[in-house]
């Protein structure tokens, strides 16, 4: 899958079309990755549809879940087999590792399978996580299997984007964002372009009532992952070249260098990405294990064009740092994934138009700063 839908860099996307005909179930073999996540999903024409993600796949017999909390995540005995099966998901008494391709699937039809992997550890394969990608085949009542590789040439494209920003969006500070930035909370494909409407020249009236009313529509779109919570915030040069946030970063799993056992935290991953808005491609990621955090918790990112990065926006001073996209563009996209129940500040319980309040310092604090000389007063503080 390529470079579009807002994606997260630091994943791998992969997409199964198949024709899946009467009588027949799709089984998917495979590996558990050496990885912080995988998940599978079903996709067709009214968007998301079934999905099951690590924790809840059974290993074969004789095998490990890796990504269960105490589990090896060396073990070399790791694999699983998942189907694929007409119809919807039973009220109760759902037989495990089995996904439904949707009510009244019973002639022929296609099957998107997407497979996602995030964050794979740093001394295996990157593309597959170490164990190959897993095998998808079409299987009859009599146990013939048909391969689906001649189906899967193709990649993805954006199902919804701009080819270009809205008019007035470039027209300098004010135009497009606000200062400081505010952060969104993903609702819905509406409410995201509705935070076009944010902004200091229009004021808050206008997109508090669009935001009311696109947020009631249905949930999900842009190939959102029903495991992640988002939040989004709108950048604009014109405000400043630098822009840096400061905030608490959630307690998350350690997996990058291939630690072991599998640990838990208030959330599984955390990620930061720097999108463009108008075309829904990623300018470039970073994961929760690349940023500096302090021993208090907290971190900071600063956010500016490659030529405008401030000396101490590295490591050595205890700063993330990511590009802009083309100015004024630039959408930072923030990622809270399978966070605990108890994670009461997360990304998931925050409630829309208020997520500073209900965040807390997970809410990255953000300020402009008018050029890289600006900020580099600021000094190196070190991790």
């Amino acid at each position: 899958m390529g470079n579009t839908l807002f994606p997260d860099l630091e994943a791998r996307y992969w997409k199964a079309v198949v024709p899946l005909r009467a009588g027949q179930q799709i089984r998917v073999s495979g590996k558990f990755p050496h990885a912080r996540y995988i998940a599978y999903a079903l996709q067709g024409p009214g968007g998301s549809g079934d999905a099951v993600h690590d924790v809840a796949i059974a290993p074969d017999a004789g095998s490990t879940n890796p990504f269960l909390v105490g589990a090896d995540r060396n073990a070399p005995a790791r694999s699983y087999t998942l189907t694929v099966v007409p119809g919807s998901p039973p009220h109760s008494g759902r037989p495990p590792n089995t996904l439904y391709s949707g009510e009244g699937a019973l002639a022929e039809h296609l099957v998107t399978v997407i497979y996602r992997i995030y964050d794979v550890d740093a001394a295996v394969d990157p593309v597959s996580g170490g164990v190959g990608l897993p095998a998808v085949v079409a299987v009859d009542d009599t146990g013939k299997m048909t391969n689906t590789c001649d189906n899967n040439r193709g990649g993805v494209t954006a199902g919804a984007s701009f080819a270009a920003l809205p008019a007035g969006a470039d027209h300098g500070a004010g135009a497009f964002g606000t200062n400081p930035p505010s952060w969104q909370k993903f609702v819905n494909t509406a409410t995201v372009y509705a935070q076009i409407l944010h902004n200091d020249l229009l004021g808050d009236a206008l997109y508090d009532r669009v935001s009311a009313a696109t947020s009631g529509g249905a949930p999900g779109g842009l190939g959102a992952n029903v495991d992640n919570q988002y939040v989004s915030a709108l950048v604009n040069s014109n405000y400043g070249k630098v822009l840096a946030f400061t905030g608490a970063m959630p307690t998350h799993a350690d997996t990058f260098q291939g630690q072991s056992p599998m640990t838990g935290g208030q959330v599984r991953y955390w990620s930061m990405c720097s999108e463009k808005l108008a075309t829904t491609q990623a300018v470039q990621c970073i994961p929760d294990h690349a940023v500096p955090v302090r021993n208090d918790g907290s971190f900071t990112l600063v956010v500016s064009a490659p030529q405008d990065r401030p000396r101490n926006a590295e490591e050595a001073c205890g700063v993330a740092w990511l590009p802009m996209g083309t100015a004024p563009g630039t959408v930072l996209i923030m990622r809270n994934m399978l966070a605990d129940p108890t994670f009461a500040q997360s990304i998931g319980r925050s409630e829309l138009n208020h997520e500073a309040g209900t965040m807390g310092a997970y809410y990255p604090r953000g300020q402009y700063f008018t050029d890289a000389a600006a900020y580099e007063a600021t000094g190196c503080k070190g991790r």
